[in-house]
C-alpha cells in the first residue's frame, strides 16, 4: 500500500510532461459558418476534417452549423476595405469563415512582415489568409481563408492558422508551428492547446457562439 502515493504522483508528472494534455471532459464544439461559392462547396468537408485534426489535441473541434454563398464580387478581395465589406455577411453567434479566391496585400502589417521574416521570407503582396476583428460582433472577429485550387492541405493548414486567431494564438516563431508563416507547418504546442480550449469554453459560456450537437464525421 506505500507505493500507491509513489505511483499515483509518477503518473501526475507523467501527464504535466506530456506534450498531448489529457481532457475528462467531451471536445467542446465550436460553430462555423461558411460563406464559399456553390461550385466548391463539396470541397469544405475536407479542408474541415483536416483542420480539426491539429485541434484535436486540444480537445476543441469546428463544425459547419451555416453554409452561405459567396457572390463573385467577393471572392476577389483587392484591399483591406473589400476584406471589411464581407462583414455585411456574417451569421451571428457563430464564427464565419470566407473561402475567396484572392486576398491582395499591397500595405501589408508589421505583424504579417515580422512571420514572414521569421522564416526567410519577405511579404508577396498577396495572403493566404486574414483574421478581420470585430470589436461589436458577437464573436469579435472573423476569418478569410485561401481556397487553393487542387491543395486540400494548405487550405486546410491556412483555415487552422486563421482559427488559431479566433482563439488568441499570436504568430509563433517556430516554423513547424501552424501559426507561423513556414512551408511545412505541423501543429500546435501544448500551450497553445491548452489556451484554445479555455478560449473555446469562454466564447460557449459568454454566448458569443451556439452550442451545437457534434454530429459524426463523414
Amino acid at each position: 500500500m506505500r507505493r500507491l502515493p509513489i505511483l499515483v504522483a509518477a503518473l501526475a508528472v507523467s501527464v504535466a510532461l506530456s506534450p498531448f494534455p489529457v481532457f475528462a471532459t467531451r471536445t467542446v464544439t465550436l460553430p462555423l459558418a461558411v460563406h464559399v461559392e456553390d461550385a466548391r462547396r463539396g470541397e469544405v468537408p475536407e479542408w474541415l476534417r483536416r483542420a480539426n485534426v491539429y485541434y484535436a489535441p486540444a480537445g476543441v473541434r469546428f463544425q459547419v452549423s451555416h453554409t452561405r454563398p459567396l457572390p463573385a464580387g467577393a471572392r476577389h478581395l483587392a484591399d483591406n476595405r473589400a476584406r471589411h465589406r464581407l462583414a455585411r455577411r456574417l451569421v451571428r453567434r457563430a464564427i464565419n469563415v470566407f473561402f475567396v479566391d484572392a486576398i491582395v496585400d499591397r500595405w501589408p502589417s508589421r505583424a504579417t512582415a515580422r512571420a514572414a521574416a521569421r522564416v526567410g521570407r519577405r511579404p508577396s503582396g498577396r495572403l493566404g489568409g486574414a483574421h478581420i476583428r470585430k470589436p461589436d460582433r458577437r464573436p469579435k472577429s472573423y476569418v478569410i481563408v485561401l481556397a487553393y485550387p487542387e491543395r486540400p492541405g494548405a487550405t486546410a493548414v491556412g483555415l487552422a492558422h486563421e482559427l488559431g486567431h479566433v482563439l488568441g494564438a499570436p504568430h509563433h516563431a517556430d516554423p513547424d508551428n501552424v501559426m507561423s508563416y513556414g512551408p511545412a507547418r505541423r501543429g500546435f504546442d501544448a500551450s497553445q492547446r491548452r489556451m484554445f480550449r479555455r478560449r473555446a469554453q469562454r466564447l460557449l459560456r459568454a454566448g458569443d457562439v451556439r452550442r451545437v450537437r457534434r454530429s459524426p464525421d463523414r
